[in-house]
C-alpha cells in the first residue's frame, strides 16, 4: 500500500489531545506543514509505550513548518528559506 501523503502535500497536524504518552509534539497540534518526504515505514511508538507491540508499521513523514506557523511572530527573525522539520506519523496527519 502506498503512502497516503507525496512529498510537496499540504498537511494539517491533527489536533487530537489526549492524556499520556504522544508521540507528536504537542506544539504541533493544528499547525500546517509540508510534506518532506516519505520516511518509511515503522513501528508506531505511540502504542509501543503502551505496550502495544506486533502491530503493522505505520507511514512516517518528514514535514517542514514555517517558523510562523508554529511560533508565530515570535520567528520575526527568521527568513522565508528557514524551516522546523518533524517526523509525523501518517494518523497524525489529514490534508490542509
Amino acid at each position: 500500500m502506498s503512502p497516503r501523503f507525496q512529498p510537496g502535500a499540504r498537511v494539517r497536524v491533527i489536533a487530537r489531545p489526549r492524556a499520556g504518552h504522544t508521540r507528536t509534539p504537542r506544539w504541533l497540534f493544528g499547525k500546517e506543514g509540508i510534506v518532506e518526504a516519505f520516511h518509511g515505514r515503522f513501528p508506531d511508538a505511540e502504542k509501543i509505550a503502551y505496550h502495544a507491540y506486533g502491530l503493522p508499521p505505520v507511514p512516517l513523514y518528514f514535514v517542514a513548518f514555517a517558523p510562523r506557523e508554529v511560533w508565530g511572530d515570535a520567528m520575526r527573525g527568521f527568513g522565508p528559506r528557514d524551516r522546523i522539520l518533524a517526523e509525523l506519523y501518517e494518523h497524525s496527519l489529514m490534508p490542509a
